[in-house]
């Protein structure tokens, strides 16, 4: 038995019903009495709201009021873990000590951010060529579309090294070119293909250098004048450029090597 103004849970047959005296009948009631299904969404179960019009609208509100409330929680999971996603662990400690204010205060306690998409040579631009400079000689003018996102895009460049000058073998390249920075190295095969490859770190006969900044490049035809092929580092920043004072110019484990010997 249960009263007339009870919310009633059953397993069994829909068709038993609450009726006005409170037993469990059978049959039609009327429509103002009559028990209304109601499947209560995220709650996980069903009720028969076993009341007049006014109670049942109370647990349509109530129901409302629930599914808001998850909406509400929901919207909360998900910014929370685009946070998360946004900020890095100390980033995130930071805010939870200082508050969100000093996350995205661009300078905060007085000390400048650092702003990354300033650094050059981070990664290799695909999306952009360079312009030429004033400066540039013909043979820089080809070049210089390469260098775009790179340190280089506007520097004055200058040739530090030619073999066909300076020698064929690897210490006239390490004196030349060793602890002056980002250098580009171009070459041309027997067969008439112009290849080469940017180290962004430099030169300094120390080992293999890790940066997802180097890139190698080719005009494979030779025709300087139309666009190169330009193939940035992929997968692992791990020895993009492998210098050392016995090796040529060498970038990746075997992607490109410049052998200084006649």
């Amino acid at each position: 038995r249960c009263s007339s103004r009870c919310v009633c849970r059953t397993a069994g047959s829909l068709s038993h019903l609450c009726g006005p005296s409170g037993a469990v009948t059978k049959g039609r009631l009327p429509r103002e009495q009559r028990c209304h299904f109601k499947n209560i969404m995220n709650l996980g179960w069903r009720q028969l709201a076993c009341s007049s019009g006014s109670h049942a609208a109370a647990a349509n509100r109530r129901a409302h009021t629930a599914c808001s409330t998850v909406s509400v929680a929901r919207a909360t999971a998900r910014a929370q873990k685009q946070d998360a996603e946004e900020y890095d662990l100390v980033t995130r400690m930071v805010g939870k000590l200082f508050g969100k204010a000093v996350v995205e205060d661009q300078s905060p306690f007085g000390l400048k951010r650092m702003d990354w998409s300033s650094v050059q040579d981070l990664e290799v631009t695909t999306d952009r060529w360079g312009d030429p400079v004033q400066t540039d000689d013909p043979l820089m003018a080809k070049v210089r579309p390469l260098l775009a996102g790179t340190q280089l895009e506007a520097e004055t460049l200058r040739c530090a090294y030619c073999a066909t000058e300076d020698g064929w073998n690897p210490d006239a390249f390490h004196e030349r070119v060793d602890g002056y920075g980002a250098a580009l190295c171009v070459a041309r095969t027997q067969g008439g293909a112009v290849l080469g490859g940017y180290n962004p770190l430099g030169f300094d006969g120390y080992g293999p250098k890790a940066t997802l900044g180097a890139f190698v490049f080719t005009w494979p035809d030779g025709d300087m004048a139309k666009r190169p092929h330009k193939l940035p580092k992929v997968s692992t920043d791990q020895m993009a450029v492998v210098d050392g004072l016995g090796n040529g110019i060498q970038f990746g484990p075997g992607d490109l090597k410049m052998q200084l010997q006649r």
